[in-house]
C-alpha cells in the first residue's frame, strides 16, 4: 500500500466514483461506506467536516450522513407554572402579567406539551413526557412541584407559609436518527427540479469566538443561488434548521462554493471570476459584503478552486494549479504563485494538507512536504487507486496522513530539488561505504556527562560518572547512584526535578530547553540501564505530570526472595492457661508473593495452638486475648477433639463473628513431634503446608490487610522468617516517562492502557517505551512510535473595576487583583509575556476573546460580579463593581510516543473493569462518558485487540463527567451536577445493565466530581477537594447506605484491584512527608474492621496531577 494512513480527528479521505458510490480511505485501504437504507442513491459532489458528510445525490438535493457514534439526544423542557389564590388554591389560573401555563425555565417562551415537534423527519421521540423528579441534587415529591414567593425567584423543594407560586419540570428527550446512513433535506422549493443543487461546502469549525460543534455549511443551485444552512451544529442539530439566501452581485451568479476552517468563503463565478466574503464572525455567520478576488494575471479564468487554513489552491481553466497564500491575515489573500504539474481538481484539508485530482489519467495525487514555513509543499505523489476512477474528493486531513512510502513515485518534483536530492544520495553512498570498516566514536552505553545547572539560584556544575560500574551523579557537593533516582521530571520554566529515595528532590534550571531535554533522556537512560528494567506494563500503575507527561511505575516480582529472619522471643500468660506467644508484624505488608516459615515442636501435653494472620492497628501482648483483631487466616491445629488423630481448622474473623470453618485433609502431626509449617500469599488464594500435607485456603479478607503474625498456645518455635519477594517498596520504585501528553489513563491487569488527550482524542498504549525527546533511550528502536498530538487553550483574564468617574475601567484597589491574571488572580500575566511549556508546544491562533465561558458572558464577553473573588454572571447587576473578560489562544502539542490515534469519537471519561483475569481472549469492560456526557461501551476489547469493534450508546436521561467500572459489572458514575449513580448487573448476556440509581450525595449536599470504585470499596472526591468513602456496601446492597468523609486535599484518587487505593494529594500540614502539592501516596491500614484506613504513606513528591493503579496487580 502506498500510504499508511491512522484514524485522526477528522477521519479520512472521501471520494466519489464514476458509478456514485462514497468510498473511504481509513488504515490504508479504500473501502465503500454503505447504507442498508438508501442502496440506491448515488452521489455526484460531497464535502465533509469533522464527522460529517454533505452530499448531492442524483435527485440533485442535498443529504446528509453522520459519521459519529455518539448518540444525539435533546432534551426538550417544558415548566407547568401555578400560582396560589384563595378560592382554587394552586391552579393554572395565573394573573395577566404572569408567564404562560407552561413556559421555558425563564418564562419568556410559550412551551405548550402539544406544540412542541420534532424538528424534521431525522428525528424521533425516545420518551413520552414525564416529570423530572431532581432538583439541584435532591429528590423531590412524586408530583415535582417546585416551590417560591413569586415568579422569578429562587425554588425550593419544601413549600412554606408564603410560596405563591409553583412550578414542575416535563421532559422528553428526542434522538437523531440520522447516523451512519444519508438523510435527505428538504428541498428550497415544493418542486425540488426547479432548483437542483450543483455544488455544496462545509468548514467553518474554528471561527473564533463559535460554539462548540458549529459548521458552516453553503450550497449553490443551477439557477446560481447561493444558500446558507442555518442552525447547523454537530453536538444538537447537525442537520440544520432552513436554508437562507445570500445576494451575490450581479453577473457574479456562483457555480462553486468553498469554505475554510476559519470560515472563509470563497465562489467561483461562472464567468471564471473568484469571489470572497467579507464579515464573517461567530455572531454574523453570512458576513456582509462581497470583494474581488484578484487573478494571477489578467485574462485567466478559473476552473475550480479550494480554501484551506492559510492559503487557497485554485484550478485554471488550463489546468494549471494556482496557490494563494496570506488568507489567514487577509480574506483575499496576499499573493499567487504557480505550481508546477497540472489538475484537474484541488481539494485542501483543515491541516492544509492538499490532495489533486487528474480524471485524464485516472490517478490521484497528494502534495508533499507543506509546512507553515513552505505552505506549497514540495512534489506529487501519487496515491494507489487499486484501479477505481473518481469524480470528486473530500477530506477534512486534520492529521491524517502520517507518512508515505519509499517506494511511491513522485510526480512533477521540481527539477532543481530531483538534481539535488539525487547528488545527496550519491555523496552519502560513497561516505558509507569509506567508513564502514571503523568503530562508532562512542558507545551508546557511555555514562559521562558533564554539565551546569541552576540550583537554588547559583549556578553548580552536573556530572554523571562511572564509580564501580555504577554511574554516579554529581550535584555540587551531593553524590547520588544512579540506582537511588526515582523519576526525572521536566517542569516549566527550563526546570529539571530529580526525584531520588527518601529525600526531597534536586530542582534544577538549565539555560536552554535542548539542555533540558538531553539531560532528561540521559538520566533516564543510565537510571534503567542500572535498574535493569525490563519495561512490562501489565499490572503497572500510571500517573501523568501537571505538565500532562505520561509516567509508568515500573515494579515487578521476581523469583529471587529475600528471607527476614524474626528473632523468637517465647512469652508466657499463666492467667490464660495458655503456654506461649508469638507476635511479629509483616513488614511492608503481606502480599502475593509474601510467604512465612515456622518451625518448632509441639509439647507432649499440648491441647491446641494457633497460627494467626492478624489485621488492625499494632498489638501489645497484654491484649493479644481481649482485643478484637479481625483475623485473614486462622490455623488451629486441635489435639484435644478425638484421641490419636488431629483436626486443623482453618477460618476466619471479622465483623466480631467466626465465619465458616474448613477441615478437611488429613495430618500426621501429634504431640511431641516436630513440624514445619509454610503459608505462602498467592493470587486468590492461600498456600499452607504443614510437614508434608498441603492445602489452600482462598481469600475471604484483602490479603494487603494483613499487619501482624501471631502464634499462640501450646507450641515451642525454633525459628521464624519472613519472605518478601523482591518487588522493592512503593517510594523505591522507578517512574519512568513516556512521550505523550494526555489529561487520563485508564489500565487494565492485562497491559490495555487507554489515554485521553487534552482535547478528547483516544489513544491506545503500543506497549513500547520511547517517543518525545528520548531518542536512542530504549533501544534506539522506533517501533511501536507514532507521532501524537494535542490541542489545548492558554486563557488569560482580564479584570476591571467600576468607579464613578471613568465607569469599568484597569484601574482597580490596591488590594485587587491585576488588570491582567489568570483564574485566580494570584499572578500577573499579559498576551505578550504568556509563554508555552516547552517546545512541542505551539500558537495556531492569536490572542481572541470567549464568548461562551462556564456561566455565559454578555455580547462583549464580560461577566460581572460584586467583588473579587465571587461568583460570575452574564448581565451587569445593581450591586456588580468588578468584571472579567476571558481571553483564549489555542496552541498544538506535536511529538511522538508509543501511541496510536483511535477513532473520532471525543471523550471526557473512561474505565475498564477492575477485576479482568487479564486472559488475552477474555472480554473486557470498556466504558466512556463522551463529549455531550452520554455513556458509551465498547464492544470487542480484549487484551489482543485492545481497540475493541464499535462503540454501542447506553441510553439514559443524565449526564455524567465520570465513571468508573467495579467488580460484578457495577459501573458507578458522577452526573454532570455533582450526584451520584450506580448501573449494576453488567454482563455479557446484559450489556448495558440496569437503569441508573440515583443516590444521595454527602452530607452537606457537596458536588462530586470524580470516582474510582475498586473490589469492594468506592471512593470519589469532590469539588473541594474532600475524599469520601461508600459506606456498607454489599452484595444485596450494592448501592451502599451512605457517604464518609475521609480526609482533606486530594486532588484525585484511583481504587484497584484488592482495594488498593492511591491518591493525589495537596499540601498537607498533618503529613510530613507531603510537602508539595500533588505528591503521590497510598492509603494504609484498610481493613475489614477499618475500612478507611489510618493514614497515607508517602511514595513520591510533588508536581502530579493524576494517577491509576487499576490495573495494579503487584500488592505493596
Amino acid at each position: 500500500m502506498v500510504i499508511s494512513a491512522v484514524n485522526g480527528n477528522s477521519g479520512s479521505i472521501y471520494a466519489v466514483t464514476t458509478e456514485g458510490k462514497v468510498i473511504q480511505l481509513s488504515n490504508g485501504s479504500w473501502s465503500e461506506l454503505n447504507d442498508e437504507f438508501n442502496k440506491e442513491l448515488r452521489v455526484k459532489r460531497i464535502s465533509c467536516c469533522s464527522t460529517t458528510l454533505w452530499a448531492i445525490c442524483g435527485d440533485h438535493q442535498v443529504h446528509l450522513r453522520l459519521e459519529s457514534e455518539i448518540p444525539i439526544r435533546i432534551r426538550e423542557e417544558s415548566y407547568e407554572n401555578q400560582r396560589w389564590n384563595p378560592l382554587d388554591g394552586f391552579s393554572n389560573k395565573l394573573l395577566p402579567t404572569d408567564r404562560p401555563c407552561y413556559s421555558s425555565q425563564d418564562g419568556l417562551t410559550d412551551r405548550d406539551l402539544k406544540r412542541v415537534n420534532l424538528p424534521s423527519t431525522a428525528w424521533v421521540w425516545d420518551d413520552q413526557w414525564h416529570l423530572e423528579l431532581l432538583h439541584e441534587g435532591q429528590h423531590l415529591e412524586a408530583e415535582g412541584w417546585m416551590y417560591s414567593v413569586d415568579f422569578p425567584r429562587a425554588y425550593s423543594a419544601a413549600k412554606a407559609w408564603n410560596s405563591c407560586v409553583r412550578r414542575r419540570k416535563w421532559v422528553r428527550n428526542r434522538r437523531y436518527n440520522g447516523l451512519r446512513t444519508w438523510v435527505s433535506l428538504s428541498p428550497i422549493v415544493l418542486n425540488d427540479m426547479m432548483e437542483p443543487f450543483i455544488d455544496i461546502a462545509t468548514g467553518g469549525s474554528e471561527i473564533p469566538g463559535a460554539v462548540a460543534g458549529f459548521v458552516a455549511v453553503w450550497a449553490v443551485t443551477i439557477n446560481g443561488l447561493l444558500l446558507y444552512r442555518e442552525g447547523v451544529n454537530l453536538l444538537t442539530c447537525p442537520d440544520g434548521s432552513n436554508w437562507r439566501k445570500i445576494e451575490t452581485p450581479q453577473g457574479c451568479e456562483p457555480c462553486q462554493v468553498s469554505v475554510g476552517p476559519q470560515g472563509v468563503v470563497w465562489i467561483l463565478a461562472w464567468n471564471g471570476q473568484l469571489l470572497t466574503r467579507n464579515g464573517i464572525t461567530w455572531n454574523c455567520e453570512t458576513g456582509v459584503s462581497w470583494y474581488e478576488v484578484p487573478p494571477p494575471f489578467k485574462g485567466i479564468s478559473f476552473n475550480h478552486i479550494s480554501v484551506g487554513p492559510t492559503s487557497s489552491w485554485a484550478v485554471s481553466r488550463d489546468n494549471e494549479v494556482w496557490l494563494r497564500k496570506g488568507i489567514d491575515s487577509s480574506i483575499l489573500g496576499s499573493s499567487w504563485t504557480a505550481m508546477i504539474g497540472q489538475m484537474n481538481l484541488v481539494f485542501t484539508g483543515s491541516d492544509s494538507q492538499v490532495c489533486g485530482l487528474l480524471i485524464q489519467d485516472q490517478k490521484l495525487y497528494l502534495r508533499t512536504g507543506i509546512k507553515n514555513e513552505e505552505s506549497g509543499g514540495r512534489s506529487w505523489k501519487m496515491l494507489k487507486t487499486e484501479d477505481v476512477t473518481f469524480v470528486w474528493l473530500a477530506f477534512d486531513g486534520k492529521g491524517f496522513v502520517q507518512r508515505l512510502d519509499d517506494c511511491a513515485d513522485s510526480y512533477w518534483v521540481e527539477p532543481w530539488r530531483g538534481q539535488i536530492l539525487e547528488k545527496l544520495r550519491q555523496r552519502h553512498s560513497q561516505w558509507q561505504d569509506k567508513f564502514a570498516d571503523y568503530s562508532t566514536a562512542a558507545e551508546t552505553t557511555d555514562w559521562i556527562k558533564n554539565g551546569r545547572a541552576l540550583l537554588n539560584n547559583r549556578w553548580v556544575n552536573l556530572g554523571l560518572r562511572c564509580c564501580s560500574q555504577e554511574p554516579l551523579l554529581d550535584v555540587e557537593d551531593l553524590r547520588l547512584l544512579a540506582v537511588e533516582i526515582t523519576a526525572i521530571r521536566r517542569t516549566e520554566n527550563l526546570g529539571l526535578v530529580i526525584h531520588y529515595l527518601l529525600n526531597p528532590p534536586i530542582k534544577l534550571l538549565f539555560a536552554s530547553e535542548e539542555e533540558v531535554e538531553d539531560w532528561a533522556a540521559h538520566l533516564t537512560k543510565v537510571t534503567r540501564t542500572s535498574r535493569q528494567s525490563t519495561g512490562i506494563f501489565a499490572e503497572s500503575v500510571w500517573a501523568l505530570s501537571d505538565m500532562g507527561d505520561p509516567f509508568v511505575h515500573e515494579t515487578r516480582v521476581e523469583k529471587e526472595d529475600k528471607d527476614v529472619p524474626c528473632q523468637i522471643e517465647m512469652t508466657s500468660d499463666a492467667s490464660a492457661n495458655l503456654s506461649s506467644l508469638f507476635i511479629h508484624d509483616t513488614p511492608d505488608g503481606f502480599y502475593r508473593g509474601c510467604g512465612i516459615t515456622i518451625s518448632g515442636i509441639v509439647p507432649a501435653n499440648a491441647c491446641r495452638f494457633s497460627v494467626n494472620l492478624q489485621c488492625g492497628p499494632k498489638i501489645h501482648p497484654q491484649e493479644v486475648y481481649t482485643a478484637k483483631r479481625d483475623i485473614a487466616l486462622h490455623i488451629n491445629p486441635r489435639f484435644d477433639t478425638s484421641p490419636g488423630s488431629v483436626e486443623v481448622v482453618r477460618n476466619s474473623y471479622s465483623n466480631n463473628m467466626w465465619d465458616i470453618e474448613e477441615k478437611a485433609g488429613e495430618f500426621d502431626l501429634q504431640p511431641g513431634d516436630r513440624f514445619t509449617m509454610s503459608i505462602i500469599c498467592q493470587k486468590q488464594q492461600y498456600l499452607v503446608k504443614i510437614n508434608d500435607a498441603t492445602f489452600t485456603f482462598s481469600y475471604r479478607l484483602s490479603p494487603f490487610s494483613v499487619t501482624h503474625f501471631v502464634v499462640k498456645g501450646d507450641v515451642n518455635l525454633f525459628d521464624v522468617s519472613y519472605s518478601i519477594p523482591k518487588t522493592g517498596i512503593p517510594s523505591h520504585a522507578l517512574w519512568t516517562q513516556l512521550g505523550g501528553h494526555f489529561r487520563h489513563v485508564e489500565s487494565s491487569s492485562g497491559g490495555v492502557v487507554w489515554a485521553l488527550g487534552q482535547d478528547g482524542t483516544c489513544w491506545i498504549h503500543t506497549g513500547f517505551h520511547g517517543g518525545g525527546f528520548f531518542k536512542g533511550v530504549f533501544g534506539g528502536s522506533s517501533h511501536g512510535i507514532h507521532p501524537l498530538s494535542d490541542e489545548g487553550h492558554v486563557n488569560l483574564y482580564e479584570n476591571q473595576r467600576w468607579n464613578p468617574v471613568a465607569g469599568f475601567s484597569a484601574r482597580g484597589l490596591p488590594t485587587d487583583r491585576p488588570s491582567w491574571s489568570d483564574i485566580t488572580g494570584l499572578h500577573a500575566y499579559n498576551k505578550e509575556n504568556m509563554s508555552l511549556p516547552n517546545r512541542n508546544w505551539n500558537w495556531v491562533s492569536e490572542w481572541l476573546v470567549d464568548y461562551h465561558p462556564p456561566d455565559g458572558a454578555d455580547r462583549e464577553g464580560w461577566q460581572y460580579a460584586t467583588d473579587y473573588p465571587s461568583r460570575y454572571h452574564t448581565y451587569k447587576g445593581s450591586f456588580d463593581y468588578v468584571r472579567r473578560k476571558r481571553w483564549q489562544r489555542k496552541c498544538r502539542y506535536t511529538s511522538t510516543g508509543p501511541w496510536f490515534q483511535f477513532g473520532l469519537t471525543k471523550l471526557l471519561d473512561i474505565s475498564m473493569q477492575v477485576d479482568h483475569s487479564g486472559r488475552p481472549d477474555e472480554p473486557l469492560l470498556l466504558w466512556a462518558i463522551a463529549a455531550n456526557g452520554s455513556i458509551l461501551r465498547r464492544v470487542g476489547v480484549t487484551v489482543i485487540k485492545p481497540q475493541g469493534e464499535s462503540w454501542e450508546a447506553v441510553l439514559g436521561e443524565h449526564a455524567f463527567q465520570s465513571l468508573s467500572i467495579g467488580v460484578d459489572g457495577r459501573v458507578w458514575a458522577i452526573t454532570s451536577l455533582g450526584a451520584p449513580a450506580l448501573r449494576h448487573r453488567v454482563t455479557l448476556a446484559n450489556p448495558d445493565g440496569v437503569a441508573w440509581l440515583l443516590m444521595d450525595r454527602p452530607e452537606g449536599n457537596p458536588t462530586l466530581r470524580q470516582i474510582s470504585a475498586g473490589d469492594i470499596q468506592v471512593w470519589a472526591v469532590d469539588s473541594q477537594d474532600r475524599l469520601y468513602r461508600r459506606k456498607d456496601i454489599v452484595s444485596i446492597l450494592p448501592e451502599g447506605t451512605s457517604w464518609e468523609l475521609i480526609d482533606e486535599h486530594v486532588l484525585h484518587v484511583s481504587v484497584g484491584k484488592h482495594d488498593q487505593v492511591w491518591a493525589v494529594l495537596d499540601l498537607k500540614n498533618n503529613e510530613p512527608k507531603v510537602k508539595e502539592r500533588g505528591s503521590i501516596c497510598i492509603r494504609r491500614g484498610i481493613t475489614a474492621s477499618c475500612p478507611g484506613g489510618t493514614g497515607w504513606e508517602f511514595v513520591i513528591g510533588g508536581g502530579w496531577s493524576f494517577v491509576c493503579n487499576r490495573g495494579h496487580d503487584i500488592p505493596y
